[in-house]
């Protein structure tokens, strides 16, 4: 009877493995490796290729102010010498 037990026990999976073994468990881990892999190349690109784009396009930023800001000055002065 105790040799019977141990075969019926040993035969049934675990209810955490017969979990791991659905569709829904399997379609889950599936987008979980998915999004990981987006996020990884995401953040490979972004540290290669967007750095260089984001310094280019901050100093483009900065010369516009700059230039914004050169622009103010000279209507001020005009504005100044015309008093």
């Amino acid at each position: 009877m105790e040799s019977q037990d141990k075969l019926d026990f040993a035969g049934t999976p675990s209810p955490m493995r017969r979990f791991s073994r659905t569709l829904s468990f399997q379609i889950g881990v599936a987008i979980a490796v998915f999004l990981a892999l987006i996020l990884a190349s995401t953040f490979f690109v972004i540290q290669t290729k967007g750095k260089d784009e984001f310094v280019e396009q901050a100093q483009k930023l900065n010369e516009g102010v700059g230039q914004n800001i050169i622009l103010k000055l000279r209507e001020r002065l005009s504005r100044a010498e015309s008093l």
